[in-house]
């Protein structure tokens, strides 16, 4: 399928998988499958095995079927070991799959800015590649450097919770590179659950005040003010969103 390398599935009754990628930083997803007579699928049993981090943990339907799904970063291609560990053998499977990282063209503002970090070997806009938290894409917008770890935590968008008795502020950086570039979308979503995002939009319950240079030359500042009232259950999730077309 399209995006999709390498896949592999073990043997039944088998708790790990060899693959081998092919492809520098695609990304591993792999799952173990369990069910069958006399086997319950007990999922909260079961645990990834690094490099693996476990993703999702559910039954199908019923203590007879369930799976256990989990990622793993690949930054070189090579063969490895994907596996998991606790729970029952009898009718289960394990499976592997890598995903390929996409990659913007470097006559587009992003990758002109992108190809400006020599260290900076893959451009794909959703991955973290120096592993500082933020995706690449993400640094696009808030001017980071997407090859140093170093100072992701330092440009990562701040969400005050307690200044304001009517809102919370979610305030973030934004380049006015990627302000102008229309292939770059910039939004911020809020929710009460981290699912079903509303994107921030001007209005009664939203103010977005925009200061030009707030970051300093060529950075400005976006606080998005969300009224408190909008929160649920007293929870409120809000988070920056960055979308990049080739």
């Amino acid at each position: 399928a399209p995006g999709v390398g390498q896949t592999a599935i073990s043997p039944q009754a088998s708790k790990s998988v060899v693959l081998s990628t092919g492809f520098a930083n695609s990304i591993v997803i792999a799952s173990h499958g369990m069910g069958g007579d006399g086997n319950t699928a007990n999922v909260a049993a079961v645990d990834a095995v690094l490099p693996l981090t476990e993703t999702s943990a559910r039954f199908n339907g019923s203590n007879w079927d369930g799976h256990v799904t989990a990622y793993a970063p690949a930054p070189l291609a090579g063969t490895a070991t994907y596996a998991f560990t606790g729970g029952n053998l009898v009718g289960s499977h394990t499976i592997a799959a890598e995903f390929l990282a996409a990659t913007v063209p470097s006559g587009t503002p992003f990758g002109t800015w992108a190809a400006g970090f020599p260290g900076l070997t893959n451009n794909a806009p959703d991955l973290d590649f120096d592993g500082g938290g933020l995706a690449t894409g993400i640094e696009w917008v808030v001017g980071g450097d997407p090859s140093n770890s170093a100072d992701d935590a330092g440009f990562a968008p701040d969400f005050d919770t307690t200044t304001n008795p009517e809102f919370f502020i979610f305030t973030h950086r934004r380049t006015a590179a990627a302000a102008a570039d229309a292939k770059t979308a910039i939004q911020v979503e809020y929710g009460s659950a981290l699912a079903g995002w509303t994107t921030a939009v001007a209005g009664e319950d939203v103010i977005i005040d925009v200061t030009t240079g707030g970051f300093g030359p060529g950075v400005d500042r976006v606080d998005v003010k969300i009224r408190r009232t909008l929160a649920l259950d007293d929870r409120l999730f809000a988070r920056l969103k960055v979308a990049i077309a080739p």
